[in-house]
C-alpha cells in the first residue's frame, strides 16, 4: 500500500498505524509524504476523520459493517464522522 495523508484523518493497516501530516488540504498544507507498507490478503484497511474516535482495534466483520459500527458506537454528535474500511480478500 502507498499511501500520503493530509489532515485530520486517522488509518490504519491491521494493527499499523498510517501517518498523518497535521494540516488543511489546500491551505495549511505541509508536503506530503509518501508511505510504504504491506497490504497482503487478509489485510484490512480502515481510514476515519476527526469526528469518530480511534477505535482499540479493527472491528470484525465485512468493510460495510466497520464503518457502520464505528460510525454509531464512536461518531460524533458534534462534527462530521466519516469512515472507509476495505477488507482485501482472495478470489474463491
Amino acid at each position: 500500500l502507498m499511501y500520503s495523508s493530509i489532515g485530520n484523518v486517522a488509518g490504519r493497516v491491521d494493527g499499523q498505524v498510517l501517518h498523518s501530516k497535521l494540516g488543511i488540504l489546500g491551505w495549511r498544507m505541509r508536503q506530503p509524504e509518501l508511505h510504504i507498507l504491506p497490504f497482503t490478503a487478509g489485510s484490512c484497511l480502515l481510514m476515519h476523520t476527526d469526528g469518530v474516535s480511534t477505535p482499540e482495534a479493527i472491528p470484525p466483520g465485512h468493510a460495510q459493517t466497520i464503518v457502520r459500527t464505528l460510525v454509531k458506537t464512536r461518531g460524533s454528535n458534534t462534527d462530521d464522522a466519516s469512515a472507509l474500511a476495505v477488507r482485501w480478500q482472495e478470489k474463491v
